[in-house]
């Protein structure tokens, strides 16, 4: 998911091919452990 206006979005369409989100989540199953779920801070910030 990408995090973009402070919220959660499940696609990155933004109307400004230059503009990047503010987080980016990435979630993986992984066998005998379960989800991992990992956060990635992006750009500049606000």
């Amino acid at each position: 998911r990408y995090r973009a206006e402070d919220e959660w979005r499940d696609r990155w369409d933004p109307t400004d091919p230059n503009a990047m989100p503010v987080a980016v989540e990435a979630v993986v199953e992984i066998a005998g452990v379960g989800p991992v779920r990992q956060l990635f801070q992006l750009g500049a910030g606000e």
